[in-house]
């Protein structure tokens, strides 16, 4: 019965119509899992304890990548300060090892 619904709704379409958004939606989640896996989101569970929901924590946007809050340029601050060559959210906390740079991190 539903594919009868299916054809009798898609048989006035012009041909090819249905194929056409098959590959429109295939390309369209492709690009979105592409998205994610470039993505490094790495930061975002050990953030979770500090009270992050999303990238946005540290991020301009919730989706993360280029472009940094107050927070984000803290921790990029802090990278540099400290020497290494990756952030660690554990300095949100004071941990991490090393002291703080002045004034600490932003708030949460």
């Amino acid at each position: 019965m539903a594919q009868c619904v299916v054809r009798q709704a898609t048989r006035d379409l012009p041909s090819g119509t249905l194929s056409r958004l098959g590959t429109s939606a295939g390309a369209a989640l492709l690009a979105f899992v592409v998205q994610l896996v470039a993505a490094s989101p790495e930061h975002l569970p050990p953030a979770l304890e500090f009270g992050a929901r999303d990238c946005g924590f540290c991020h301009l946007t919730p989706q993360g990548g280029q472009g940094h809050n107050e927070r984000g340029l803290w921790l990029l601050a802090e990278r540099d300060r400290r020497g290494v060559a990756a952030i660690d959210v554990a300095w949100l906390g004071g941990g991490g090892g090393g002291a703080r740079a002045a004034g600490g991190p932003p708030p949460g």
